[in-house]
């Protein structure tokens, strides 16, 4: 039987818990949930450079031994600690557990950007995790730290097991004004836009499209550029009436990117995509929504109501369910019928073997049963 090959995120398995220092802001914790090894990140320091911090000893081959309570600050609970404890003793048999101080070993990675945790807020809520670009005054354009923080939560949202639903959204009057253009203001040499696809942006597209859980957007503005891209990676994309979506990139001499030469034609097909990337006409969200490029308009102060309304909705159905159907979907216009016909035969049999698939069956006949029974 042909195998369907599934969107890939990191299992539970190697997720990690990261301790990170940055040169600006210091400790934070990443990863609270099922952590099953650790982790130093040391963010805005070269290779090889090690802050002093107190709790923190280095050890050799860019290990430390990172004393206990350093971690433990971060506590959120009874399911939290129970983790800690459980990583603590598989760690002790391994001998990552100091002899004489109970420290830690962890090993340590360095990351180019410190990230401005303001310009990223995440929020956990019931099953879904909403995360808002926070960047009002500059309409939450694009810099390459926020880039990195955006693709760090996307990913720790998709391998959160609590995590049942994402959703991303903007503060303020816009949505994502796309790249800010005063981060390449000044440069000598002509900035290599592919290398910051690559690392920046591409990474970003990559954790919504290939996310097992719905993605919802709430388009709370003005969308341009690659905050256009970001939001039609989503799988579920709602509009303020009073949004724009902006599509500039022809009239700065460039081709569309952040996926939208992947997506937009998807959603409105060929002809549309032409046009809409040719002529960089702004569309409204109406407009938007009319042509399928989108799902539906709210009006503005309705619209994160309505999008957190809908992400809980989406929380309390069958997971496997979710992820098949953005699996299937996925491959469905490049694969043959025959092919998409044995990936449905081989999801549809993973499905039935499921205790989601059990359950939701006992309640439908449940629900028959009272209903006969009136």
């Amino acid at each position: 039987m042909a195998t369907l090959a599934m969107p890939q995120c990191k299992q539970l398995e190697e997720q990690n818990m990261d301790l990170i220092y940055c040169k600006e802001q210091g400790l934070t914790l990443e990863k609270l949930h099922d952590f099953k090894s650790f982790k130093l990140v040391l963010n805005g320091f070269i290779h090889g450079e090690y802050p002093q911090i107190e709790g923190i000893a280095i050890d050799q081959d860019e290990h430390v031994w990172i004393e206990q309570q350093l971690v433990t600050q971060f506590s959120t609970g009874g399911d939290w600690n129970q983790s800690f404890s459980e990583m603590i003793t598989k760690a002790k048999k391994y001998g990552w557990i100091h002899a004489e101080t109970d420290a830690v070993k962890a090993h340590v990675v360095w990351q180019e950007f410190c990230i401005d945790s303001q310009n990223i807020e995440v929020e956990h809520n019931n099953g879904c995790t909403i995360i808002r670009l926070n960047r009002p005054a500059k309409m939450n354009a694009l810099t390459a730290p926020m880039l990195k923080q955006l693709h760090q939560v996307l990913e720790d949202a998709n391998d959160d097991p609590y995590c049942k639903v994402i959703l991303i959204t903007g503060n303020g009057r816009g949505f994502c004004a796309g790249q800010d253009l005063n981060e390449r203001k000044g440069l000598e040499q002509a900035p290599d836009l592919g290398a910051s696809l690559k690392e920046n942006y591409n990474p970003v597209i990559n954790s919504i499209l290939l996310s097992p859980k719905p993605v919802i957007c709430a388009v709370n503005g003005v969308a341009a550029g690659a905050g256009v891209g970001i939001a039609l990676a989503c799988d579920i994309i709602l509009a303020a009436e009073n949004a724009k979506f902006v599509l500039s990139f022809s009239k700065i001499g460039l081709g569309p990117d952040a996926g939208l030469s992947w997506t937009l034609p998807r959603l409105v097909g060929l002809a549309r995509t032409k046009a809409l990337t040719l002529l960089a006409e702004p569309v409204s969200a109406v407009a938007a929504a009319e042509m399928g490029m989108i799902w539906r308009t709210y009006m503005p102060e309705v619209l994160q109501q309505e999008a957190e309304q809908l992400a809980l909705k989406l929380a309390q159905q069958p997971e496997l369910s979710m992820k098949h159907t953005k699996a299937l979907l996925l491959v469905s216009d490049t694969s043959s019928i025959t092919q998409q016909l044995q990936n449905e035969a081989e999801l549809q049999h993973q499905a039935g073997l499921s205790e989601n698939y059990r359950k939701s069956v006992a309640d439908f006949f449940e629900v028959k049963k009272g209903i006969s029974l009136n």
